[in-house]
């Protein structure tokens, strides 16, 4: 049984799980995973790999890690041909008789080239007049060809501010549209907050 992840008190492993978000196909990606001897003297470890042909493991052994020394793993994914899917695997360690789990996970996303998907705080404007209405669209661009779902709820509404449409497909390869509103009635600043959620793995 592997149910301790990332670490067990004498090795620690960094990351503790092992993601692959955004992949191209028809190559091979590789994330280096470092087991840090966190235990007062030198210990051995024994490294059990992947089981899937999607992922492998190279590292050079050094055999007595002494303590605070890292044993570097590089591990790498090769997806398959054309196929855009979530993949798991994972890395086992054995070491002083105890057992470590190190799961490694590979998924596509929306757009492997930003950072932030949908950005943090729209301003609308600080010159607003009451009576008028404003507009801002933000645009959602997808460079993966796997159409996802999203879902928009207003955790804290206002009546002056509307978000449409709260739910839809954000499809392949093309960009998706979400448009706000602000029609001020007071002499006010108005507030709303959102929670966006999409169908991305650990999303």
């Amino acid at each position: 049984m592997y149910d301790t992840v990332g670490s067990n008190g004498i090795f620690c492993a960094s990351p503790s799980v092992v993601k692959f978000a955004g992949f191209q196909t028809n190559k091979t990606h590789t994330m280096k995973l470092r087991l840090i001897n966190n235990s007062p003297a030198p210990q051995r470890l024994h490294i059990l790999p992947p089981q899937t042909s999607y992922f492998k493991i190279r590292c050079q052994k050094k055999g007595m890690i002494p303590t605070g020394v890292a044993e570097e793993i590089y591990i790498q994914f090769t997806p398959a041909v054309d196929e855009y899917k979530y993949y798991y695997d994972s890395v086992r360690i054995h070491c002083d008789g105890d057992k470590i789990l190190i799961p490694i996970h590979a998924f596509p996303v929306i757009n492997s080239s930003q950072d932030e998907l949908f950005p943090k705080f729209i301003d609308m404007g600080k010159a607003c007049l009451i009576g008028q209405s404003y507009s801002k669209q933000l645009q959602v661009e997808s460079n993966c060809p796997v159409d996802f779902e999203y879902q928009i709820d207003v955790v804290k509404p206002h009546p002056e501010i509307h978000v449409s449409p709260l739910m839809g497909d954000i499809c392949g390869l093309q960009t998706t549209s979400i448009d706000f509103t602000y029609n001020p009635r007071s002499h006010s600043t108005a507030e709303c907050e959102i929670e966006v959620r999409t169908t991305e793995f650990d999303s």
